[in-house]
């Protein structure tokens, strides 16, 4: 029995690397997705419906927006949630991604609420209440105005500049506390702005990224595991990333395409049967 168990995990890792076709989906193709910018969620789980505005037949639209697309980040910190990743964890609950139709952001960064922060509703890009928003959080009205601390550039920042730490510095500002709380140095340094930031100008999480160890069409190997059986094949990256970031790369053997995790420069990891990176 435990032969043929073997046998069975290792038939599923060759057909996920030497397969030609996509698995078997339910069709949505009368769904239309608007990935929000950013967004906040409360429990330990970031379900679809919570980073993106979904409308269609409203059975599926239920049934997409129940979708996990990652664990949430502990109370007060945040994370960034990729297309890519989204694509995976959709493809696992049995829809195609390429059956929707996607707007908005590709990527969103997602804030877990501290307890006792102030609750916000997330706005679609297309809501005539978020003119002008571009896709930002709405608080509500606060009894008070408090302080809090918020980074700003030092000096001009060039786009994909990595930032240190005397580049730039904390502020204490009064007002409406951002829906992501006050903000830390160590929640950028390290990373690199996606934009130019004038100096003086205030930092958000939305504009910096981790640097990218992996560029578009680099060598990489491919990993897979499922309960202790290990399989690598030899592949190309279809996009360039920062270790931890889902990317799609392609197999070089059979020109077969999936979507992977970056664990390091050179090597990107595949999720089989629900098992976690």
């Amino acid at each position: 029995m435990r032969a043929d168990r073997q046998a069975t995990l290792v038939l599923l890792l060759v057909l996920v690397f030497c397969s030609t076709g996509a698995l078997a989906v339910d069709s949505a193709e009368k769904l239309t997705v608007t990935l929000y910018g950013e967004s906040q969620v409360s429990s330990d789980q970031i379900f679809f419906r919570e980073i993106a505005h979904i409308t269609g037949e409203q059975a599926m639209v239920e049934r997409i927006g129940q979708v996990v697309v990652a664990p949430a980040a502990r109370e007060g910190r945040s994370q960034r949630v990729t297309i890519g990743h989204i694509e995976v964890r959709l493809r696992q609950a049995g829809i195609e991604p390429r059956h929707l139709l996607w707007q908005g952001a590709t990527e969103i960064d997602v804030y877990t609420k501290a307890s006792g922060a102030p609750v916000v509703t997330a706005v679609p890009l297309s809501s005539s209440s978020s003119e002008g928003m571009d896709r930002q959080q709405i608080p509500s009205p606060p009894d008070r105005l408090e302080n809090y601390h918020v980074v700003v550039a030092r000096a001009t920042l060039a786009r994909h500049q990595v930032l240190t730490r005397d580049q730039i510095s904390l502020e204490e500002r009064e007002g409406i506390v951002p829906t992501h709380g006050s903000q830390r140095l160590e929640d950028f340094i390290g990373k690199r702005v996606t934009r130019v930031v004038p100096a003086g100008s205030q930092l958000s999480l939305a504009i910096v990224e981790a640097p990218p160890v992996v560029g578009m069409g680099d060598r990489i190997t491919i990993l897979a595991e499922v309960r202790g059986i290990h399989v690598s094949v030899p592949g190309r990256a279809l996009a360039t990333g920062a270790i931890g970031d889902m990317i799609r790369v392609e197999n070089t053997n059979t020109r077969q395409t999936m979507s992977a995790k970056i664990v390091s420069a050179d090597t990107v990891q595949i999720e089989i049967g629900g098992n976690s990176f």
